[in-house]
């Protein structure tokens, strides 16, 4: 059994996940008892980032292993994201090979989002003018940046793609993405569409 926590960082200010650490570092007055409660195929995967408190607690913890993404060599991550790839656009196997499969991983620079987006940017679009071989293309020719420039030139050929130079869909775009953006907390969909019934 394993029960994953990820993002422990990002879930709120450090009081939030202080009893977590404390429970899994096994500091609370309960949680011996509690963490011996479980039987031994019980396990928990972390995630986070190298945040000062959250390493201070499990990192000289004796039952915690920690581990570094720093630490894994970028041809573990290269294979990995190959594997990703591979998978993700197993329906296109008579159209792609390994060697695009090793093409896209080399390209996406040990991210695996940029490997999500650009799969998923391959398979979404079959038109008369835009198909997946040449979306495959086009994203091999975009240019050579790293890291986050990586990410946004990904999104930057989504968007050309998927929005229209016209004069009338431009303002749409713009009101859509300033409700988004001017929103003080994240809205679904459901009510994203319903207040733009009340907008111009």
């Amino acid at each position: 059994m394993l029960i994953i926590i990820e993002a422990l960082d990002e879930s709120g200010e450090a009081n939030c996940w202080e009893q977590i650490l404390c429970l899994l570092a096994g500091e609370l007055s309960t949680s011996p008892s509690q963490l011996a409660e479980l039987p031994e195929n019980f396990h928990f995967l972390v995630t986070s980032h190298p945040v000062k408190d959250i390493h201070n607690t499990l990192y000289t913890t004796p039952h915690v292993q920690h581990v570094s993404l720093d630490d894994i060599s970028s041809a573990s991550t290269e294979h990995d994201i190959q594997v990703f790839i591979s998978d993700r656009l197993k329906d296109l196997h008579g159209i792609f090979n390994d060697v695009h499969f090793k093409t896209l991983a080399l390209k996406s620079d040990g991210l695996f989002e940029w490997a999500h987006l650009s799969c998923e940017y391959i398979k979404g679009t079959d038109t008369v003018w835009l198909n997946t071989t040449n979306c495959f293309e086009a994203v091999v020719a975009r240019t050579s940046a790293k890291g986050t420039c990586l990410l946004d030139d990904m999104y930057r050929c989504i968007l050309v793609d998927s929005i229209p130079e016209d004069e009338e869909m431009i303002p749409v775009f713009c009101s859509v993405m300033a409700q988004i953006l001017a929103s003080s907390e994240l809205l679904p969909m459901a009510a994203l569409t319903a207040m733009r019934l009340y907008f111009p």
